[in-house]
């Protein structure tokens, strides 16, 4: 299993967890708002980096900037080496031509 997919479901799991005793000692509806909410701040959390990375992706830019947090960083720093990369061989090629 992937490092992502087990941070996920560790974070649903306390997402539970702290949702069970609300649902059980206040309401249960109660309990599942809460759950709801904390399932609701991870999907924000995805939006917003995937967000970032279709901006990104419309004007892409050598920039340090392109950071996440968890595996989005990972992703994004990845991204942004790949992007200098083909831009130094790029320059590189430009550089051998004899225009």
């Amino acid at each position: 299993m992937s490092e992502q997919l087990i941070r996920a479901l560790l974070l649903a799991l306390l997402t539970a967890l702290i949702a069970l005793p609300v649902g059980y000692f206040v309401a249960q509806w109660a309990g599942w708002s809460v759950f709801c909410a904390g399932l609701a701040l991870q999907m924000v959390f995805h939006f917003r980096n995937f967000a970032r990375l279709e901006r990104w992706s419309k004007a892409p830019v050598v920039d340090g900037n392109l950071e996440g947090e968890g595996s989005w960083d990972g992703i994004f720093g990845r991204l942004y080496r790949h992007e200098k990369d083909l831009r130094e061989q790029i320059a590189k090629r430009d550089k051998k031509s004899p225009c």
